[in-house]
């Protein structure tokens, strides 16, 4: 593919790959199907400052289809701290090749719908029902080869070997079990409590019906008044959701570590 001349206009994209270039925690998000680049592709000239520094600064790689039901659309975040599953060729690594024809890999065989993301690699997308995963495939894996799968090796190892295990069956046509239950924490109870309360502000609902819609018709009539503890609940979250709308948006997807054990965030049973 030729690059495009000095001085020409980049197109509006539908492509769904990822950009290679240098990433930051948090800055690919590749959004299935994916229409365009952040802001008006339009007027974006090849080459020029403004492409350059979008490139380095992070953010979306790409962007969400507007018309896209919230419950269809699953953003990717790659985040180092907690890397996905990475399946490579056997051969790639002096590894013996497996006997059983379950060890070779075959896309089809692996259940559910699936999305694959190119990129410097590929990013395997598997969801079944309300469960997703997601798997880092090497460039250099083919249509039954054999393969060895690797996991990054964090200090979130040992919580996310159940999930390991699960997308491994997944290799072999094997169907994940029953969803477990997580314990919720109190900082994922707030954050949920906040996305909600950012959804009531862009509907022009008052603090009132937030609270209705949280807490209950009850609660509100026996503890809604000026200096009450529910309203000023109220106050918090959405506070915290225009923090998270304007600059902790990498806090509430997750990756960022810093407050993570702080008072408060303990589980909530």
């Amino acid at each position: 593919m030729r690059p495009p001349r000095p001085g020409a206009r980049a197109r509006p994209t539908s492509t769904r790959s990822t950009s290679t270039a240098r990433r930051w925690h948090g800055s690919t998000c590749a959004a299935i199907p994916a229409i365009a680049r952040p802001g008006d592709a339009a007027t974006w000239t090849v080459g020029s400052a403004d492409v350059r520094a979008r490139r380095t600064a992070g953010a979306c790689d790409v962007a969400a289809d507007p018309g896209l039901d919230a419950r269809d659309a699953h953003p990717l975040w790659l985040n180092e701290d907690e890397g996905p599953l990475h399946v490579r060729a056997a051969r790639a690594h002096h590894a013996p090749a497996p006997v059983h024809p379950e060890h070779h890999f075959d896309l089809w065989r692996i259940p559910g719908r699936k999305q694959l993301i190119a990129g410097a690699g590929f990013i395997l997308s598997v969801s079944i029902g309300s469960r997703h995963a997601r798997i880092l495939l090497d460039a250099g894996l083919s249509d039954g080869s054999a393969y060895v799968c690797a996991v990054p090796l964090t200090t979130h190892l040992r919580g996310q070997l159940a999930e390991f295990q699960a997308v491994g069956g997944l290799l072999e046509g094997m169907l994940p079990h029953g969803a477990r239950s997580h314990a919720v924490s109190r900082a994922g109870l707030l954050h949920l409590r906040a996305l909600q309360a950012l959804d009531a502000m862009q509907a022009q609902a008052s603090h009132r019906d937030l609270a209705v819609a949280l807490f209950g018709l009850d609660a509100v009539r026996a503890d809604w008044h000026a200096d009450g503890v529910l309203r000023a609940q109220v106050r918090h979250l959405v506070s915290r959701a225009e923090g998270f709308m304007r600059r902790d948006y990498l806090g509430l997807a997750g990756l960022r570590q810093e407050h993570a054990g702080a008072p408060g965030d303990e589980p909530v049973h």
